[in-house]
C-alpha cells in the first residue's frame, strides 16, 4: 500500500507548529500565557491560510435539508426558549463583583436578551425583505446584529420621548416586537419545496472561523481580565446610558451625555433591563461580539471582488488585516536590550509611545465596547459593501437609510467618511447604470431629522447655538445629494469627454510611474530614517496623543501590511489603477493620509490617529 503525501498539508502544517512554537516563546519570553492561548486558534488559522494560498481550488460541498422548513422551526424554537427565558429566569440580585456566584440559568437568560436585542429582529427583518437570498450569509449576521441594534434604539426610543420609563416598558415591547416580526416573517417565507440544498465551502469556512475565533478570544480575555467593568470609555458610557433609564436626562435645556449621543445608550438600557444580570456585567458581556467589524470587513472585500478568477483574495485580505504594525518587533527589540523591563504592561505601553502601534493600533481590531466598535467600524464596512453590492430596491431602500441612521446617531463619525468617500467613488470610479447609493444616504440623513426633532433636545441636525444647523450635518446632506445628482446624471448621459478623459490619465500615470516608483520607496525609507533619527527622544504623547500623528510613523503603523502593499504597487502599479475596484481602494491609502495630516491641524472633530483605518483598508 503506498502512502500518498500532500506537499500542501504538510508545508501547511509545518507552518502552523512554527506558528504555535513562536507564540509558546513569546508567552514565556513574556511571562504571560494569554499568549499562547491566543496561539492555539491563531495556529490553525496559518494552517488554514497557507493552505489557501497553497491551492488555487476551494472544496465546496453540498448538502440537502429534508424539509425546508426545519430552519424556520429551529429559529421559532430558538426564539420562544429566548422569549420564556428573559421572562421567567429570575433576574440575579447580588453583587456585580460576585459575578461567580452567577448561575448557568442567569448567563442563559443573558444570553437570550443578547438574541432578543442583537440578532433576531433583525434577522427576520432581513429574511422578510430578503426572499430570493441575494445576500450572503456572511453579511446577513452582521446586518442582523446592527439592524437589530437600530430596531431595539426605536422602540427604546419611541418610549423615552413619550416620557414613558424603559425599566417598565422595555420589556414588553421588545419581546412584541420579536413576536410581531417572526410571525411576519413565517407568513412571508412559507415555502412549497420539500428541500433545500446547502452549499459550504469548507476552506472559506475553515479559515474565517479561526480568524474569527483569535478575535473573539482576545476579547474575551480582556473582558475577564478586566471585569466587572473596564475603566475609561466603556465606564462613561455606562454611566451615560444609567442616566437614560428614567428618560432623557435634559438639564437646562442640554442633554447630559458622553460621546455626543445616545443611540448606543438607549440600546443598552433596553439589554440591561432584559438581562437579568448586573447592568455592569451586561456591557462588559458585549466583548463577545467583537468580531463584527471584521465580518463586516470580509463581506465588504468579498462583494468587491466576487467578479475575481481567484476567490482566495478575501480570505488573504481578512488574514492579513489582523497583523498588527512593528510595534511588536519594537517592543521585542526592548526585551531584548534592556532587562529592565520586566512588566509587560510597561513594555508595551513604551512600545506603543515609541511607535503609534499596539495601544494606537488601526482601529479595524476591537479593543473596548463602545460606539466606536460596536457600531461605527462595522456600519462603515457593510455600507461600503452596498456600495458594490447589487440587491433588490427593496432591501436598499430599507436597510441603507437604516445604517445611516444608526451610524451618524451612534457613531457620527464614520458616516461622515463613508459620504466622503461614496461622493469620491460616485464621481471617479462608479460606472454608469451601476448601482444607487446616494438617494438611500439621503434618506437616511432624513430619518436621522426626524428622530432628532422628535427628541426633546436636538443634538445632530442643530448646532447647539441658537437655530444653527450642525456643519457636520450639512456637509454630509450636501455631500449625498451632490452623490445622489452625479449617479443620476451619470446614468443618463454618455461622457465620452470624461471617460477619453480617464484613458489618457491612466496612460500619463503609467508613463510616469517609472521615475514615481522609486520615489514611493524613497519616500517610505525616508519616513522609516527620520523615526529613527529622533526613536530615542520621540514620544507620542508629547507629540499630542490622540490628536496629533506624525506623518513618519506611516510605516510603523501599518508595519507588514503596508510594505506588501508598497512592494504591491511597486510592481503591479500599471495593472492596478486599469482595475476600478484596485483603483478605487488605492486612492483610499492617500485620503486617508492626507485627512490624517490635515487633522493634526484643522480637522479636530476626529481624532488623528483614527484616519489610518482608512488608509489600512
Amino acid at each position: 500500500m503506498r502512502l500518498r503525501i500532500n506537499i500542501y498539508i504538510v508545508a501547511s502544517i509545518a507552518f502552523s507548529i512554527i506558528t504555535l512554537v513562536s507564540f509558546w516563546a513569546f508567552s514565556s519570553l513574556f511571562a504571560e500565557t494569554s499568549i499562547f492561548y491566543i496561539g492555539l486558534p491563531f495556529a490553525l488559522n496559518a494552517f488554514l491560510f497557507s493552505y489557501v494560498l497553497l491551492r488555487r481550488d476551494g472544496a465546496a460541498s453540498s448538502f440537502k435539508i429534508a424539509h425546508a422548513q426545519i430552519p424556520n422551526i429551529i429559529l421559532g424554537a430558538l426564539t420562544i426558549l429566548s422569549v420564556l427565558a428573559v421572562l421567567f429566569v429570575p433576574a440575579y440580585n447580588g453583587s456585580m463583583l460576585e459575578w461567580m456566584k452567577i448561575s448557568p440559568l442567569d448567563w442563559l437568560r443573558y444570553l437570550s436578551s443578547l438574541l432578543l436585542t442583537s440578532f433576531l429582529p433583525g434577522y427576520f427583518l432581513l429574511k422578510i425583505l430578503d426572499r430570493k437570498h441575494v445576500l450572503d450569509t456572511g453579511i446577513v449576521i452582521v446586518l442582523s446584529y446592527l439592524v437589530s441594534l437600530f430596531i431595539t434604539f426605536l422602540a427604546g426610543f419611541s418610549f423615552s420621548v413619550s416620557a414613558n420609563s424603559l425599566d417598565s416598558l422595555g420589556l414588553p415591547i421588545i419581546i412584541s416586537t420579536n413576536i410581531f416580526l417572526i410571525v411576519i416573517y413565517y407568513l412571508t417565507n412559507r415555502k412549497k419545496t420539500r428541500n433545500c440544498l446547502v452549499t459550504i465551502n469548507w476552506l472559506e469556512l475553515g479559515l474565517l472561523l479561526p480568524i474569527l475565533t483569535v478575535i473573539t478570544v482576545g476579547s474575551v480575555i480582556t473582558m475577564i481580565n478586566n471585569l466587572p467593568l473596564t475603566s475609561g470609555d466603556m465606564q462613561n458610557n455606562y454611566g451615560t446610558a444609567l442616566n437614560f433609564l428614567k428618560g432623557f436626562p435634559v438639564y437646562g435645556g442640554k442633554m447630559v451625555t458622553y460621546g455626543g449621543g445616545y443611540l448606543f445608550a438607549i440600546y443598552l438600557d433596553v439589554l440591561f433591563i432584559l438581562s437579568g444580570i448586573p447592568s455592569a456585567l451586561a456591557k462588559q458581556g458585549l466583548y463577545i461580539l467583537s468580531f463584527m467589524s471584521l465580518l463586516a470587513f470580509y463581506s465588504s472585500i468579498k462583494a468587491w471582488f466576487s467578479e475575481s478568477q481567484d476567490k482566495r483574495l478575501p480570505l488573504v485580505a481578512t488574514m492579513l488585516s489582523i497583523l498588527l504594525g512593528f510595534g511588536g518587533l519594537y517592543a521585542l527589540y526592548l526585551k531584548f536590550t534592556d532587562p529592565a523591563y520586566t512588566n509587560i504592561i510597561q513594555l508595551l505601553s513604551t512600545a506603543t509611545s515609541k511607535t503609534y502601534d499596539i495601544y494606537m493600533r488601526i482601529l479595524y481590531l476591537p479593543d473596548i465596547v463602545a460606539p466606536l466598535w460596536n457600531i461605527g467600524l462595522p456600519v462603515f464596512f457593510t455600507l461600503l459593501y452596498f456600495l458594490k453590492k447589487n440587491s433588490s430596491n427593496l432591501i436598499r431602500a430599507t436597510i441603507i437609510p437604516a445604517l445611516v441612521a444608526l451610524g451618524y446617531m451612534g457613531h457620527t463619525s464614520e458616516v461622515i467618511i463613508f459620504i466622503i468617500i461614496a461622493f469620491i467613488y460616485t464621481l471617479f470610479f462608479r460606472k454608469s447604470n451601476s448601482v444607487k447609493i446616494g438617494p438611500y444616504i439621503v434618506l437616511g440623513l432624513g430619518v436621522v431629522t426626524l428622530a432628532d426633532l422628535a427628541a426633546p433636545v436636538q443634538m445632530f441636525v442643530s448646532s447647539g447655538v441658537g437655530a444653527g444647523l450642525s456643519l457636520p450635518f450639512v456637509i454630509s446632506l450636501i455631500l449625498a445629494v451632490a452623490a445622489s445628482v452625479a449617479e443620476l446624471v451619470k446614468d443618463r448621459c454618455t461622457f465620452l469627454f470624461s471617460m477619453n478623459l480617464r484613458t489618457s490619465l491612466l496612460e500619463k500615470l503609467g508613463k510616469s510611474w517609472r521615475y514615481g516608483k522609486w520615489v514611493l520607496i524613497y519616500v517610505y525609507f525616508f519616513f522609516f530614517v527620520t523615526w529613527l533619527t529622533i526613536e530615542k527622544d520621540f514620544n507620542l504623547w508629547a507629540w499630542g496623543g490622540y490628536s496629533f500623528t506624525p506623518f513618519f510613523v506611516f510605516p510603523l503603523r501599518f508595519g507588514a501590511v503596508g510594505l506588501l502593499a508598497i512592494i504591491s504597487i511597486f510592481i503591479y502599479f500599471s495593472g492596478i489603477i486599469r482595475d476600478r475596484r484596485l483603483f478605487f481602494f488605492l486612492s483610499l491609502i492617500p485620503i486617508g493620509f492626507a485627512l490624517e495630516q490635515l487633522a493634526n491641524y484643522y480637522l479636530s472633530y476626529y481624532p488623528a490617529y483614527r484616519y489610518g483605518t482608512l488608509a489600512f483598508v
